[in-house]
């Protein structure tokens, strides 16, 4: 069996993997081994081709591969069921995935395959742009000495959380950021307003 490392050798050369980010290096030396066969846990649709990891501290056994849905829709699934099929036992969405789009092409999958290959995860985004744009109102309806008591306590929030930290924000799109600052405005604002 070729370890990560040796793959690493022989696809980038010795050279470049000496030379590679401390990140990379730090997140495979990081990375779980997979569960075996004899762990102990729920396993949903094991298969030999994949392997499975522990999620955290619950006994669920995940695949290696997991799906997540923001692209899928209605008639956009059969991927989906394609990776079930090999072994994939996570499924995420949220109900602001493609406006509703992700659960209405989850749902195509349920019907499609057994409930119990998978587990399927849905949640509620905490950036809300909603709630965001609510809190942005009061926000600029309150007078310029209570707009400043709630900026230090944002910025202070921030930093203590370390959620802007360079290391901690991927920036998966533009607006990540933004959204993490006006989810933190609206924690504020709704511990002292409600």
């Amino acid at each position: 069996m070729t370890t990560r490392r040796e793959l690493l050798l022989a696809t980038l050369g010795a050279a470049s993997v000496r030379t590679a980010p401390l990140a990379l290096s730090a997140a495979l030396t990081m990375k779980a081994d997979a569960a075996q066969a004899t762990d102990a846990g729920e396993w949903r649709n094991r298969q030999s081709g994949m392997s499975y990891r522990r999620l955290g501290r619950t006994g669920y056994m995940i695949s290696e591969v997991v799906m997540g849905g923001n692209h899928i829709k209605p008639d956009n699934h059969e991927h989906v069921l394609m990776a079930i099929d090999h072994g994939l036992n996570y499924l995420d969405t949220a109900p602001a995935y493609g406006n509703g789009a992700s659960e209405a092409g989850y749902a195509r999958v349920l019907k499609a395959r057994p409930r119990d290959k998978f587990f399927l995860n849905s949640k509620v985004s905490l950036w809300d742009l909603n709630r965001a744009t609510v809190y942005r109102d009061i926000y600029a309806s309150l007078s310029e000495p209570e707009r400043k008591r709630i900026d230090t306590a944002v910025i202070e929030r921030l930093e203590s959380t370390g959620a802007l930290r360079p290391d901690y924000v991927v920036n998966y799109f533009a607006r990540q950021r933004g959204e993490i600052e006006d989810a933190t405005l609206g924690d504020v604002m709704s511990e002292r307003y409600g």
